[in-house]
């Protein structure tokens, strides 16, 4: 899928100190952390050097949206019978998964790095708005991940 990198990326979580500085150093309109030193400019290639997401490729603002969600997508989204998707559930779902080149594994995954990492929700569940553009043949790696995090978090 892509994501390879996320596996050796060590972290216990974060000190409470350093994420609120720098979320109160952040400036989505010109999506830059100032520092002591300067500012840091966040685009792709910050977010691939740090995460190691897939860059390049397929922009999320190319995709076309479904009339119809996929039939997988769908079968996916019925095995959470609650409105909202939570994380949780989805960590749940693929630590207990035994096939993890399945369909609903990647999307479990997925959505869950989606709903953590790039358009987070105030009560921590999935944004389904992904869903309609998503089918079973879908190659997730062809994706520009990193583009995806700026896209998605500018102007925030």
């Amino acid at each position: 899928m892509g994501f390879a990198r996320l596996l050796r990326f060590k972290m216990d979580g974060i000190p409470a100190k350093l994420a609120h500085y720098v979320v109160d150093k952040f400036n989505p309109e010109k999506m830059k952390i100032k520092v002591p030193c300067g500012s840091i400019k966040i685009d792709s290639e910050v977010i691939y050097q740090l995460l190691g997401l897939p860059k390049g490729g397929v922009s999320f603002s190319s995709l076309v949206e479904l009339d119809i969600m996929d039939d997988s997508v769908s079968r996916w989204k019925n095995r959470y019978p609650r409105r909202f998707i939570s994380p949780t559930k989805m960590v749940d779902n693929i630590e207990a998964s035994d096939e993890v080149d399945s369909f609903e594994f990647r999307m479990d995954f997925l959505m869950c790095f989606v709903t953590v990492m790039v358009d987070c929700h105030y009560q921590g569940c999935l944004r389904e708005w992904i869903l309609d553009y998503i089918t079973e043949q879908t190659n997730f790696k062809d994706l520009d991940w990193c583009g995806f995090v700026v896209e998605k978090n500018e102007g925030v």
